[in-house]
């Protein structure tokens, strides 16, 4: 899951900066947000988490946004790390809701709410993905 926010203004930025004698900036300098969370709601819809996003790449105004990364150990002892959320074994199947939200940005406090829905039918164990035929 991948989250980009963008945030812009054009507050004071008529303003000289750095002249003697002249006009300056008082209002303060507004940015985009500083957190970005996900709430992932079951098929019931009971809330199963919230997860903090990491920012992976951009900058105050304009970033990216990711699932915190994860360190999974296989049985074989191989550890491996990914950017995923992994739902309990016994979760009902059906439709996932998830709610992405911003801390307040900008000099209003502007938010950000968007859902997006996911589906998931079975378990790990149902996947048959990785299993090759050799024939």
């Amino acid at each position: 899951m991948k989250v980009q926010t963008a945030y812009s203004t054009d507050w004071e930025t008529k303003v000289p900066v750095g002249l003697a004698g002249t006009a300056r900036p008082i209002g303060g300098y507004y940015y985009g947000p500083d957190e970005v969370y996900a709430g992932i709601y079951n098929s019931q819809g009971k809330l199963e988490k919230t997860v903090k996003l990491e920012k992976t790449s951009g900058d105050r105004n304009t970033a990216t946004w990711e699932l915190p990364e994860v360190q999974v150990e296989s049985e074989s002892g191989k550890k491996y790390k990914s950017r995923k959320y992994f739902t309990s074994v016994n979760a009902p199947d059906g439709e996932y809701v998830v709610r992405i939200s911003t801390s307040a940005a900008g000099m209003n406090g502007l938010q950000a709410c968007i859902t997006k829905k996911v589906e998931i039918y079975g378990s790990m164990y149902d996947d048959v993905q990785n299993l090759r035929n050799t024939k």
